[in-house]
């Protein structure tokens, strides 16, 4: 997948975040004149611009709070790199082909908050950084580092001989998610809503288990099921 050069990230704590992460490239910082007091010894070439400059360049409805940086995407974490700082707790959540930006960006947050230590998508099929990513973050991309592989199946294996134990979420009669132990290092693995987890991520989960729901309504989208499974996560290592 082909990656940008450049892009507009906006939002305060989204911004905020960026100035405070030194892996992050910045090459513009706007705001408006209310922002500017905040936010004025942050970058050397800070500009201001009043709210309708804002509204043109990135559409009126835009929550921007008047503050945008122009930013390099951050360079993905290598998964070799991964295993050799992991902990004998850490945790790891797999992505087999989810798609919407907003849903990485939700799942970044709650990822921030439980701990997650890596997210690991597939090279193809998921989409790149950028600005609705970020948004949704609100500061997240920043904090939890995103690995990329072109080989979703054998990032797994590699993962399992460093004695991570995956646990692949599907509908089906599988356990349910909080009658597993969830010891050691552990990765979760979740598929696109509606096709889930191609047949090979599958295959190559040590457990598959389920979220129990209501009968009357079962369907999670994949953000909220992720946040589920990675509180569970936390909460049995607490």
């Amino acid at each position: 997948m082909k990656s940008v050069n450049k892009y507009w990230i906006y939002g305060y704590h989204t911004v905020q975040a960026a100035l405070a992460n030194p892996a992050r490239t910045l090459h513009n910082l706007i705001t408006t004149k209310q922002m500017h007091k905040e936010f004025a010894n942050s970058f050397p070439q800070l500009q201001i611009h009043d709210k309708s400059f804002f509204d043109k360049k990135f559409g009126a409805e835009v929550v921007h709070q008047g503050i945008a940086a122009e930013v390099t995407p951050l360079e993905p974490l290598y998964l070799q790199e991964f295993v050799k700082t992991a902990r004998e707790d850490s945790v790891i959540l797999i992505l087999d082909q989810v798609t919407d930006p907003h849903n990485i960006g939700a799942i970044l947050r709650t990822a921030a908050a439980m701990q997650v230590d890596a997210i690991l998508l597939p090279d193809r099929n998921s989409p790149m950084e950028g600005p609705v990513m970020a948004k949704t973050a609100s500061g997240a991309l920043e904090l939890v580092p995103i690995i990329r592989e072109t080989n979703l199946a054998r990032a797994m294996g590699e993962l399992k001989e460093q004695n991570f134990w995956c646990y692949g979420f599907a509908e089906g009669n599988n356990t349910a998610l909080h009658k597993n132990k969830l010891n050691g290092r552990i990765a979760l693995v979740m598929g696109a809503e509606g096709k889930g987890m191609r047949r090979l991520t599958k295959e190559h989960c040590d457990v598959l288990v389920h979220i129990p729901t209501s009968e009357q309504f079962s369907t999670l989208n994949v953000s909220n099921a992720a946040a589920i499974a990675m509180y569970e996560a936390m909460r049995q290592r607490e």
